[in-house]
């Protein structure tokens, strides 16, 4: 691999991609944005990689160096399109507006010239969001569906699940499926808002809620009844608990979604002078979570001419290339698999040139 260059490697796989896409007339109206990031094991002093850093893993592994890979695909064959990696320190929101610029120009190419202006709608998830990133999507005049974040919309996320103004949507969609939408002000402009709900989801994250809310209750009874060892003189090695250390403790207990809302946690000094921890669900924030929270998501787009039920399918066909990174980090897949990144097949000797 040492004889192509980094310059050079994008630039065979670009050339393939016109080639496929003229011969086997690849749909591009619907292309899906991501990115995921691994960590390859190069060690803490290996100078030479100058893009492996370590940041925010997506699977719980910080404490590595990594590497990040943004991939753009269509949903027409879920065929790879474009593709980049970059260091792994650099965040989704800084990468995005880089990477689209260069998509950009090539998918023009791929859409019959530079001075054509492609149809087509974006997809992509709420990570990439800024208002630097959406005004470069208008100001390229890109169609998108996207999602914002509940909490950036508070408005939104507390109407209950119940209530009327949800209307149910087409019976080819999931069971449980309804939405509405309203126009406001996003990013410094007017866009459509469709706050949906989908009965399957909400059961998936109440079981999530559940099992956070069991896990976190647990090590919060543990650092009690350890600090009440401390305190009779059962434990009597190592330094007495400061207010800030168990607050730090209590910070990262809690640091799951809605957490630090449903448990109440309190430190406090007993007559005694030592530190006491007291804790308990609190029934009402919990329930305000179940009825609104839950199961609840707020997408953005453009295609406001667009119904509601074809901007949620749109949002949802995310999942193709989120299984696109599940097939590339899973080691028990055949060599020289669709979304494999230049694996050789030494058998064979084929190579696969996929992103």
């Amino acid at each position: 691999m040492d004889r192509i260059d980094g310059e050079t490697a994008p630039a065979i796989w670009e050339n393939i991609i016109k080639g496929v896409v003229k011969r086997e007339r690849i749909d591009l109206s619907s292309l899906l944005y991501d990115g995921t990031n691994f960590y390859p094991f190069i060690d803490t002093f290996n100078v030479r990689c100058e893009i492996a850093r370590r940041g925010k893993n997506k699977q719980g592994r910080s404490n590595l160096r990594q590497v990040s890979y943004a991939l753009f695909c269509c949903s027409d064959g879920h065929l790879p399109l474009f593709y980049d990696v970059y260091q792994g320190n650099r965040n989704d929101a800084r990468q995005f507006p880089q990477i689209l610029e260069r998509f950009h120009g090539f998918y023009k190419e791929l859409s019959g010239g530079k001075d054509k202006t492609p149809e087509t709608t974006l997809v992509f998830d709420k990570g990439n969001n800024s208002a630097s990133n959406f005004a470069l999507l208008d100001s390229m005049q890109i169609n998108y569906v996207g999602s914002v974040k509940l909490d950036e919309h508070k408005d939104l996320a507390l109407i209950c699940n119940s209530d009327p103004v949800f209307i149910p949507c087409a019976p080819e969609e999931p069971e449980g499926t309804k939405a509405f939408r309203i126009v406001k002000k996003v990013y410094g402009r007017e866009r459509v808002l469709i706050v949906a709900y989908n009965q399957n989801l909400f059961n998936a994250e109440y079981l999530t809620l559940q099992n956070d809310i069991k896990k976190a209750v647990d090590r919060l009874s543990e650092l009690h009844q350890k600090l009440e060892d401390g305190i009779k003189g059962i434990v009597t090695q190592g330094k007495a608990p400061t207010r800030e250390s168990l607050e730090n403790q209590v910070k990262s207990i809690l640091s799951r979604q809605h957490l630090k809302g449903v448990i109440d946690v309190k430190v406090e000094k007993g007559t005694d002078g030592n530190l006491r921890l007291g804790c308990g669900i609190n029934a009402e924030k919990l329930q305000q979570v179940v009825d609104t929270y839950l199961g609840k998501n707020i997408l953005i787009t453009n295609r406001a001419e667009w119904d509601d039920v074809k901007i949620i399918k749109a949002y949802h066909s995310q999942f193709v290339i989120e299984e696109a990174f599940k097939e590339m980090k899973d080691p028990t897949l055949a060599v020289g698999g669709r979304f494999s990144i230049g694996r050789i097949q030494k058998s064979e000797c084929t190579v696969s040139i996929a992103p």
